[in-house]
């Protein structure tokens, strides 16, 4: 008995029915009719092969996608929606069409970098996994365009600055991991003080967070690629850090109430407050890291260092940071002890006054 395809209200046809004893009740995600009628009959071949020839049956991406999460992975905030759409879907039958559809129904007004990050990113790692286990064809997924972005970073005299109105030493020393080490938002607030060395000289970040019940009720649970990192904690961030840093068990920064910081957006507000006390344009924490990136290039020059440094996994990705710098900048991150080379003598004891005459 043959497949038939019935138009719901929606304008949405599904198709029902009974094949080699098979029982058929699936959306055919299509409004077009020899499209929906196409896909009757590709459903009643694999039916016919899978029911007489034998032939193994495909796993949905439901299956997979399970596969892949008891594996320890994990697909991101639109994951649920990503399973909904898709689960029930042969894995050999999905195409970039799909995944734009899926763009359309879940985050339809996001930015391409959002969309790269929590559709096609998703989507492609399961389909990926399919492939490897042979269950599908490898297929390159089409990623969207993202324009380049501004880089916003600032010179060692307006950090400088813009710290030295910070009213808190906590806030100042949760700034300083940024733009000292360059670490992520989340990566600095749920650092654990047994990560930085006693003697201030450096942190690790680890790739798979500790058990933390604050890191876990906000979805942090490592870096983005998963990898650990040692990152030196240059002279000048050691000065801003030591006065609250903790080195023991539990958070290693913390709030003015002794209170670990709540979430990624703990300095978002503070710091641009003391942005436009201190006469400057607004910058977020993430600036900071930008900042950071640039200052390690200016006094390095060196990028493949750099992506390891601070946890990139693209050359691509730091790259933009190549071209920022002028002349000066490397003297001034040396001289202001915000790199963890050495300035001259007679330098290091006036580093501050150096930079406040820039």
């Amino acid at each position: 008995m043959p497949l038939k395809a019935h138009k719901t209200p929606h304008g949405i046809f599904r198709i029902r029915g009974t094949h080699h004893g098979i029982s058929v009740d699936r959306s055919a995600g299509t409004r077009s009719r020899p499209e929906a009628l196409a896909i009757c009959e590709a459903w009643e071949r694999e039916i016919f092969e899978r029911q007489v020839l034998g032939r193994k049956p495909v796993p949905t991406f439901a299956e997979v996608a399970i596969d892949y999460m008891k594996a320890g992975r994990d697909l991101g905030r639109f994951a649920e929606e990503i399973i909904a759409d898709l689960g029930d879907m042969p894995v050999d039958t999905i195409t970039n069409a799909d995944v734009d559809r899926l763009r359309q129904s879940i985050y339809p007004n996001a930015k391409p970098s959002s969309v790269n990050r929590w559709i096609v990113s998703p989507v492609s790692a399961i389909m990926n996994w399919s492939a490897e286990a042979g269950h599908s064809p490898l297929r390159r997924w089409k990623r969207y365009t993202e324009r380049e972005k501004l880089t916003n970073w600032r010179r060692p005299a307006e950090i400088e600055a813009i710290l030295s109105v910070m009213t808190e030493p906590e806030s100042r020393a949760l700034a300083a991991i940024y733009v000292g080490c360059g670490l992520r938002a989340s990566e600095a607030v749920f650092l654990h003080g047994s990560e930085v060395a006693p003697d201030l000289s450096q942190l690790t970040v680890l790739g798979t967070a500790r058990r933390d019940a604050g890191a876990v009720a906000k979805g942090y649970d490592g870096t983005k690629g998963k990898r650990s990192r040692t990152v030196a904690i240059p002279p000048r961030a050691q000065e801003l850090i030591a006065p609250t840093i903790w080195t023991g068990k539990g958070r290693a920064l913390r709030n003015s109430k002794g209170e670990a910081w709540s979430d990624r957006n703990a300095l978002a507000k503070t710091l641009r407050r003391a942005c436009v006390k201190a006469g400057f344009p607004e910058m977020s924490p993430h600036d900071l890291r930008h900042t950071f990136a640039t200052w390690h290039n200016a006094v390095n020059g060196d990028n493949i260092l750099l992506m390891r440094v601070g946890g990139w996994t693209s050359l691509r990705l730091v790259e933009r940071y190549a071209h920022l710098a002028d002349r000066n900048l490397r003297q001034e991150v040396i001289a202001s002890g915000w790199s963890e080379i050495s300035a001259p003598v007679e330098n290091t004891s006036n580093r501050l006054r150096l930079i406040a005459k820039k």
